[in-house]
């Protein structure tokens, strides 16, 4: 019950340290020799009713138990902030849920970890598979899933299996196959934080899906799209098409980052699972740049009668090439134009050599950066870590140190933002005025671009083309706008439009300071 997705995915992704996994597999044997017992423990405050069969359950303090079918061998971990509720019809074995987590509605639960804030129910089924902080789990199945927070499957007809997934929206009808009915289930896949399917999309394992991007359709390719984040994988006539850069534009993903902090259901003092919400961090940037230089490399080393590049088991058409360079190159400017903008505004009445002062430890964590199911942090950091792992011996020791690398976020980030910055311009930002106004004056632009291209995308949802299921006898738009509202009133559209006054306000204040 102390396990989090951090501890999960090294124990998953990193087999080959097999020093390190013979120390966290005597953690967990330890673990268990103190709470193995000759029966269950029901802790003070327990609520159980209407229950058929709980056989070796651990319940813990303040839990709500009514109306399971089953529970067998497991435990159920609960406080008085946050209780953990079993609801009808459930049954579950060999199974852990943590504290704070709703299991109703019929769940079939095998060999399954629940974590903190979870919910899951409406005949949901699973095997093998852990879901961990936030995560919801509705009518659908999954089998050998590692689920990091805010994995979210909600449709009958979907499948999550072999594989590993952290703020991700499965389409229904979601599916992946793990074998080729050779040498049995070998394969897996990776869908990098924020990915998301469309229905009935389906991949075909091994297969790399790159942060924030989008499925659609079917894929036999074996695609990996690890250095193209924010990207459309669609199907056209049976061929995998990569856009790059593209979801970056879209009002769908400002929602997506807007609403996993604000859908937060953890109320324990020290959630398990550490997890940041930087939607242009260090992670994801040092794959724009590396995407921008591939895809423009792509394009000159293209014939010019050449409609598309086959590229890493997807297609990428000879115009996206361009285009999503140039769309990189726009979230660069933008990156480093609000990082400046936030130097500046916290540092009034400070010269540019202390504003751009680096944070203690510049230079030790300036290299790649990795996503450790919610945890962002430099490789190098998660390998020290790593090596002092081998000689702890608790859960709580691995939990302090990985809190220690979430707590080093900040100045981290800072760090490398200055070690891009100079690779990227080839300067160091209090080195020139001039420079740094004409940066702060493109990425105002490249800020604004944006707002505008996701403005555009959204008023997609207002124009002739949604009338088609409205005013069933006559009178389309005026019903249309009966039920939806005008565009101008929505509010997803006046946050925007006060977003980008705003950060304008903010760069044209920062730009005043400077000049």
């Amino acid at each position: 019950e102390e396990l989090s997705s951090q501890i999960a995915y090294i124990e998953s992704c990193y087999r080959e340290r097999s020093a390190l996994i013979s120390r966290l597999t005597f953690i967990a044997d330890e673990n268990k020799k103190k709470r193995r017992s000759s029966r269950g423990i029901i802790g003070a405050f327990v609520y159980i009713a209407n229950c058929n069969d709980i056989e070796n359950v651990n319940i813990m303090d303040h839990a709500k138990i009514s109306g399971v079918f089953s529970l067998k061998n497991g435990t159920i971990d609960s406080c008085a902030e946050a209780q953990t509720i079993v609801g009808s019809g459930v049954i579950a074995e060999d199974f852990i849920f943590q504290k704070g987590s709703e299991i109703t509605s019929g769940a079939v639960l095998s060999a399954t970890l629940v974590g903190e804030g979870c919910v899951i129910g409406k005949q949901f089924s699973s095997e093998n598979s852990v879901f961990f902080a936030n995560s919801t789990g509705h009518n659908s199945e999954t089998c050998s899933v590692l689920a990091g927070p805010y994995t979210v499957t909600h449709h009958k007809s979907t499948l999550l299996i072999a594989g590993i997934f952290s703020f991700f929206n499965a389409g229904s009808g979601t599916n992946q196959s793990n074998h080729m009915y050779k040498l049995g289930p070998l394969s897996q896949g990776i869908f990098e934080r924020g990915a998301k399917t469309g229905s009935s999309s389906y991949i075909l394992y091994p297969a790399r899906i790159g942060a924030y991007s989008v499925v659609i359709g079917s894929h036999y390719s074996n695609c990996n799209t690890s250095e193209y984040p924010f990207s459309y994988i669609v199907e056209e006539n049976g061929r995998s098409i990569l856009r790059p850069a593209v979801n970056f534009f879209k009002s769908g993903l400002i929602r997506d980052c807007e609403k996993w902090p604000a859908r937060d259901r953890r109320k324990t003092r020290e959630p398990l699972d550490l997890i940041h919400f930087h939607t242009l961090s260090p992670y994801v940037m040092q794959k724009i740049f590396r995407a921008e230089k591939e895809l423009l490399s792509l394009y000159a080393s293209a014939e010019k009668e050449q409609d598309y590049i086959a590229h890493k088991g997807v297609i990428i058409p000879r115009h996206s090439l361009r285009k999503g360079a140039q769309y990189y190159k726009m979230i660069a400017e933008i990156y480093f134009g609000e990082n400046l903008v936030k130097a500046l505004s916290q540092a009034p009445g400070k010269s540019l050599n202390e504003i751009f002062r680096p944070a203690p430890g510049y230079g030790e964590h300036c290299g790649e950066w990795i996503d450790a199911c919610g945890l962002l942090c430099s490789l190098r950091r998660m390998d020290a870590f790593c090596l002092s792992a081998e000689k702890m011996s608790s859960y709580s020791e691995l939990l302090t140190g990985l809190r220690s690398i979430y707590n080093s976020y900040a100045h981290d980030a800072w760090n490398w933002f200055l070690d891009a910055f100079r690779a990227f311009y080839g300067f160091d930002p209090p080195g020139d005025k001039k420079k740094l106004l004409e940066i702060l004056d493109n990425a105002k632009e490249a800020v604004i671009k944006r707002y505008e291209l996701v403005l555009k995308d959204a008023r997609y949802d207002y124009d002739d083309r949604a009338l088609g299921s409205f005013g069933i006898d006559g009178n389309a738009r005026e019903d249309f706008t009966a039920v939806r509202g005008n565009f101008e009133n929505n509010q997803f559209v006046i946050k925007i439009k006060s977003a980008m006054e705003q950060d304008a306000r903010l760069f044209n204040e920062s730009a005043a300071g400077l000049a």
